[in-house]
């Protein structure tokens, strides 16, 4: 089976703080087909990292002698130290590891490498919020792997945790000893345990539980645990250069389940929907100073309405049919005027929920007053706008995940 070429930079427009609101749609659909996946959870290999740290941190606490008070907080100390310790381990692994760039900075510069609290140990800005701890744990709670804000292993998260641990054999101990030691570690002993600990988190029986979690998704998630079967039957049919946008097509038209099919169905038509109408913003945000009526012209060049369903998705929330039917209806018609007013007043009303300033506001003189412009986004070719994509609905994570586990999983 190829591998899949899964990355695609469009996954969310470049310098885009959702200034539309958009996130809470495709969001929303996205769940409905994929329940515990992220936009930023599509590595096997830092799952299994997580569930070891989520493991060794509560082990960690339930020795100490007395049990802290704030028993969360020496969990979570705890783990930002294992994680600093794996990421050493694992620097130089064909590996998507979180703080990369600060652990090759370091281990370069060979200066000596403590483990700790402090900014200048931690390997990203805000490692609780940016690195496993706090990106990887809905994913691992929906996934069934975890529970709680302590990320206590569940019984299948303890049973893999359990694999790796066993593949690892004494270096476990010798491990948990360098987290707990003060003193800097010795690079020669980082480099002899490197190939062990990466063996350990590669475990084939670790990483087939692994796999049939996160594929399968929440118990509750009936969808999700039938997508699997649809994706199984598109692998075969797709090539090299497919992606998440090509098996959204596939599932809207091809797939033998009428749900995931009315739901693929519902995320291509919106989609075509959210991406004319970041061009159209993205067009008035690069039009500063410009009067209406220019930007009108320009739109006639640049943005294309025969792509456009017939109606919003049923599958929306009303809230959002309410949102975005403004745009809608005026895009509909070829109306640009209307349309970008639309979205003028559907970034005033984001902004004034998050109590801040439109990025866009129309003078009294019809002339376009930018505060927030954007002068580095290419604008899509029109002919393009029919197929082109700017978010995964969260199928790219799971393609991720299928593609990193395809030699070990499913042949």
């Amino acid at each position: 089976m190829p591998l899949l070429s899964l990355l695609d930079t469009r996954a969310k427009p470049k310098g885009s703080r959702d200034p539309l609101g958009f996130e809470s749609i495709w969001m929303g659909l996205g769940r409905k087909l994929i329940g515990n996946l992220t936009t930023i959870t599509g590595s096997t290999e830092n799952f299994a990292v997580a569930i070891l740290g989520f493991k060794w941190a509560h082990d960690h606490v339930s020795a100490l002698k007395p049990v802290p008070d704030a028993p969360h907080k020496e969990i979570r100390e705890y783990f930002l130290k294992y994680e600093q310790l794996a990421a050493y381990l694992r620097h130089d692994s064909k590996s998507d590891i979180l703080g990369i760039s600060r652990v090759k900075d370091r281990l370069a510069q060979a200066k000596p490498i403590t483990l700790g609290l402090k900014a200048s140990q931690q390997i990203l800005s805000n490692q609780a919020s940016y690195g496993l701890w706090g990106l990887y744990s809905s994913a691992s709670r929906a996934s069934g792997l975890v529970s709680g804000g302590d990320r206590t292993p569940t019984e299948l998260g303890l049973e893999i945790a359990h694999l790796i641990e066993e593949r690892m054999g004494t270096l476990v101990t010798q491990l948990k000893s360098a987290i707990d030691q003060a003193s800097p570690l010795d690079f020669a002993q980082l480099t002899e345990w490197q190939s062990d600990f990466i063996a350990g988190i590669r475990d084939t029986s670790a990483q087939e539980k692994l796999f049939d979690a996160l594929i399968q998704g929440p118990k509750d998630h009936q969808v999700q645990r039938q997508l699997w079967a649809e994706v199984q039957e598109w692998l075969p049919l797709s090539t090299s250069e497919d992606g998440y946008q090509v098996l959204a097509e596939y599932l809207s038209t091809r797939s033998k389940n009428e749900t995931i099919r009315h739901l693929a169905q519902a995320i291509t038509e919106t989609e075509r929907i959210l991406v004319l109408a970041n061009q159209l913003f993205t067009l008035g945000r690069q039009s500063g100073n410009k009067n209406l009526s220019d930007l009108e012209h320009l739109a006639n060049e640049h943005v294309d309405a025969s792509s456009l369903p017939h109606s919003l998705s049923i599958e929306l929330t009303e809230s959002q049919r309410t949102q975005l039917s403004p745009f809608f209806t005026a895009a509909q018609n070829r109306d640009w005027k209307a349309a970008f007013l639309a979205l003028v007043k559907m970034n005033d009303d984001i902004m004034k929920d998050r109590d801040g300033a439109p990025w866009i506001r129309i003078e009294g003189n019809q002339k376009l007053s930018v505060r927030v412009a954007d002068e580095t986004t290419r604008l899509l070719p029109i002919e393009e706008l029919p197929t082109a994509w700017n978010y995964d609905y969260f199928l790219n994570s799971l393609l991720k995940i299928v593609n990193q586990s395809a030699p070990v999983t499913h042949g």
